[in-house]
């Protein structure tokens, strides 16, 4: 086989490799997965995309690490807001400091 025939095949794999990734990530029960792109190249496996979180952003990574042939992840998905959660501790921290200073103040 020539090298050029080497390299299509090789380029045919990467791609393989790249939508088993992205079947994988759809098959999550979370919707924002489903918007997740892969790319494959000798070994590492680049995901890129937008989910609404930071924890969405983490199980795209590890689902990634899980596959056989990957081995690093290049993790460019972007976090389109902060973690609700960590925008409600944000809340009750602001609301507890005011009511401890409403507390003080009688």
């Amino acid at each position: 086989m020539s090298i050029l025939g080497w390299l299509d095949r090789w380029s045919g794999y990467a791609e393989f490799i790249a939508h088993t990734a992205e079947t994988r990530l759809r098959q999550e029960p979370c919707a924002d997965l489903r918007g997740v792109s892969c790319q494959w190249d000798e070994g590492v496996l680049t995901l890129r995309g937008r989910v609404r979180t930071a924890a969405l952003r983490r199980i795209a990574e590890a689902l990634a690490r899980r596959m056989e042939e990957v081995h690093g992840v290049v993790n460019d998905i972007a976090v389109a807001a902060p973690d609700a959660a960590m925008r409600l501790r944000n809340r009750l921290t602001s609301a507890e400091c005011w009511d401890k200073g409403k507390r003080h103040r009688h």
